[in-house]
């Protein structure tokens, strides 16, 4: 069992706190420079407002990271692409978040699914990275 206090460490559900919470500030900060219009998320934020976006995806990225942890199913780029795919189809489907229809109104199904998959990799390398371990593109490919 692993020390709890160990800094050094980042449990998986930690990461996608962190990378929700630093790629959404990266975007709103990309976008407000000017240099990027990205697919209906300008609306996004202004409905919701800088803080509260940042709020809203760190939850979900370390709500998601901990259930998939929670699941018990092989840490590897595949599983977490699809992972993340299947997210955003259900998000997309059920309009989970109508906030977000000005994104998947600019998106085909396709776009936003690797748009979904993106964060999950992020997540999956920065686990890596802190944890020492090696980056598997899927667990019959590795030995």
């Amino acid at each position: 069992m692993s020390n709890p206090y160990d800094l050094d460490k980042m449990s998986f559900a930690e990461c996608g706190l962190l990378v929700g919470g630093f790629g959404d500030l990266a975007l709103q900060l990309l976008l407000g420079t000017g240099l990027l219009e990205f697919y209906g998320l300008k609306s996004y934020f202004q409905i919701h407002g800088s803080v509260e976006s940042v709020c809203i995806a760190a939850g979900l990225m370390g709500s998601f990271s901990l259930l998939y942890e929670k699941s018990g199913e092989q840490k590897n780029l595949i599983n977490l692409t699809l992972y993340g795919v299947a997210l955003d189809l259900v998000f997309r489907i059920f309009r989970v978040m109508p906030s977000l229809e000005g994104y998947y109104g600019e998106l085909n199904y396709l776009w936003s699914g690797i748009w979904g998959a993106i964060p999950f990799m992020m997540v999956y390398a920065l686990y890596c990275y802190r944890n020492d371990k090696e980056i598997v593109l899927y667990s019959w490919f590795h030995n």
